[in-house]
């Protein structure tokens, strides 16, 4: 199974995340700091998805969640609404945006991007 590190300090944010996750089979992580997530999970997770305003969060840490996880290369998403190209996601050490206010089918995509693929297929009922 697939985990996912989803860093966001506001709790009802987080809960609403975890629901595009529901239908899939991914252990879904929550933090609510940067320091907190990578503390308990980042080493681990296959995707690790940050609100950019998160406590702590910054070019620094984004980079540190890289090195910390560079044995697996594990993607770290930044969530914003604040649009950025790919170079400067590169610099601040994002691997990709999920851009908000963020909708069910963009998650999906993103998902099926940085996830093994059958990671993303929703669980047989």
């Amino acid at each position: 199974m697939s985990k996912v590190l989803l860093v966001d300090k506001d709790k009802n944010v987080a809960a609403t995340l975890q629901r595009f996750f529901r239908d899939l089979p991914i252990e879904v992580v929550v933090a609510g700091s940067v320091l907190e997530g990578v503390s308990g999970a980042g080493v681990t997770a296959d995707l690790i998805l940050v609100d950019e305003v998160s406590p702590g969060m910054g070019s620094e840490q984004a980079f540190a969640i890289r090195d910390r996880n560079y044995a697996t290369l594990t993607p770290v998403i930044a969530m914003t609404s604040v649009r950025l190209n790919d170079e400067q996601l590169r610099a601040l050490g994002y691997a990709a945006l999920l851009p908000k206010p963020l909708v069910a089918e963009q998650v999906r995509q993103t998902l099926q991007r940085w996830i093994p693929a059958a990671a993303v297929r929703p669980a047989a009922a």
